[in-house]
């Protein structure tokens, strides 16, 4: 078991719709606080819940589920072959985390995350706290087709309460509905452990990313840092009809 403080985690970044590019093209959806939660926030101790082990590849979303969320795009961007018409939905899979793939979550996070890191908090990105997080964290990388395209962490506490502590793609994959299916992918996932709530941190003036939040479900939860809105989302147990 990884034992994990709770504090500032890193700011996520994800586009969901082409319209929520800033001047910058990056557009963070889930934040938690800055620096100074660490003296604001007095919370308990978090753990990896015993369910949470280390899964094997992924498939995100089923054909139907992608075909009904319209995610048509091009697998490769400037690929003329896949911009051909191929009615096929783009195969996206989540593949375990390995410490070679450290260099590339470096890099995507310094492109994505970094600049508006530095923009609101007005403090550099530690990337050694990043890196610990994301070793300590359920971390695994988002594949399109077969190209990485970002990286997804996540960590279950001891309540059955899953917080979705990062979720980063590359800008060539933003805006394209690959963010939705993750984020399903994680429910079924957090049901299958057990988990009883999801939880994402989002900055309080990114309206549009309270928006998707809240059109996944999520709803605004108590308010624990200035900058920073807490959202949740309740998971009830799937009920099972009985097969007469």
């Amino acid at each position: 078991m990884v034992t994990k403080k709770t504090g500032p985690r890193i700011i996520l970044n994800h586009i969901e719709d082409s319209s929520t590019k800033t001047q910058s093209g990056i557009q963070p959806i889930l934040t938690a606080g800055s620096a100074a939660s660490r003296k604001s926030t007095a919370k308990k101790q978090r753990t990896r819940h015993p369910n949470t082990k280390p899964r094997h590849d992924a498939h995100v979303a089923s054909a139907k589920e992608a075909t009904a969320a319209q995610d048509m795009t091009p697998t490769v961007p400037g690929s003329s072959q896949n911009q051909s018409s191929s009615n096929e939905p783009t195969k996206i899979y989540l593949r375990s985390f390995t410490f070679e793939d450290e260099a590339m979550i470096t890099k995507f996070t310094q492109d994505e995350i970094a600049p508006i890191f530095k923009e609101t908090y007005g403090i550099d990105l530690d990337m050694m706290t990043v890196l610990n997080y994301v070793r300590s964290a359920q971390t695994r990388m988002i594949l399109v087709e077969d190209q990485v395209a970002g990286y997804v962490s996540s960590v279950l506490d001891d309540s059955g309460k899953m917080n979705i502590g990062a979720l980063v793609l590359a800008s060539p994959y933003q805006g394209k509905g690959y963010g939705t299916r993750i984020m399903r992918q994680i429910e079924q996932e957090a049901r299958a452990y057990g988990a009883v709530e999801m939880e994402v941190f989002i900055q309080a003036t990114n309206k549009r990313s309270q928006a998707f939040a809240k059109s996944l479900g999520f709803v605004e939860g108590p308010q624990l840092q200035p900058q920073t809105i807490v959202m949740i989302k309740p998971l009830q147990p799937i009920v099972t009809q009985p097969v007469e």
